[in-house]
Parts: C-alpha cells; sequence; structure tokens
C-alpha cells in the first residue's frame, strides 16, 4: 500500500515483512528516496543473521530490496547512516560496507554505542536519488 499526499510518496514494498511501528520503509519526495532502518533480518525467514558482517550485509541487501521497489538502487545512494551496537566492530562493518557498495562511495556518518534489543548490532539507513544510473 503506497499513499501519496502532494509530492510526497509514504512507500510500503513487497518483500519486506510490513512495518510494526508507526513508518513506511520509505518517503519519497521531489526524486529522493528516504528509506527507513533496515536490520539484518532475513525477509522470509525472520530470523537475524548472526555478526556484525552478517548483519550488515543483511541490511544493505534489504535496502537494496526497498530501493528497488522505488526505482532506484545501491549507486544511486547518496548518504547512509550506520548504527552499530560495538564501536570496536568498526572494521569489520566497514569491510562488509565497501564489499557491498563496490566502487560506489555515499557520504556515511556511523554512529557507535547504540543499545539496540538483543541480537541486534547494526541498522543501517540511506538516503538516494530516485534514477537508477544506466
Amino acid at each position: 500500500m503506497n499513499e501519496s499526499i502532494g509530492s510526497v510518496e509514504r512507500v510500503l514494498v513487497a518483500g519486506l515483512p510490513m512495518p510494526k511501528g508507526a513508518y513506511v520503509h520509505a518517503t519519497v519526495h521531489r526524486g529522493i528516496v528516504y528509506c527507513s532502518g533496515q536490520l539484518g533480518i532475513d525477509p522470509v525467514s525472520g530470523e537475524m543473521a548472526a555478526g556484525v558482517a552478517a548483519q550488515t550485509r543483511r541490511a544493505i541487501q534489504n535496502l537494496e530490496i526497498v530501493l528497488s521497489g522505488v526505482g532506484s538502487d545501491l549507486k544511486q545512494v547518496l548518504r547512509a547512516m550506520v548504527y552499530l551496537r560495538d564501536p570496536s566492530a568498526f572494521a569489520e562493518m566497514d569491510a562488509t560496507f565497501a564489499e557491498m557498495f563496490g566502487d560506489h562511495r555515499p557520504a556515511r556518518t556511523t554512529l557507535p554505542g547504540i543499545g539496540f534489543r538483543v541480537g541486534v548490532e547494526v541498522e543501517i539507513d540511506v538516503t538516494a536519488a530516485l534514477e537508477v544510473s544506466g
């Protein structure tokens, strides 16, 4: 179910579980996609990936699903925000982030020391351009 109010579109993307809170997977406004934070949860099994690298990879894969659902992709990511439980896991997260984004390097902020629920090590949100690079 997508909802448009004026030039703002609120998007729920097929392939991901419906949000359990008062938010949507993404909001699109004037060619910019604002994605809600994604965790390292497999959208099919509902299982949390084990470890920082696996959770980083799965969170980015979930963001790919959101971006694809609105007509964008990882190469259009302008900015990423990474919330990381353990500051000592930065290098592991960063290596996986670089692997997933390839040569593309969006602006990024990493906020360490976040107190998530048990088992959550990483959450990532992104802001992207709507147009897919060709």
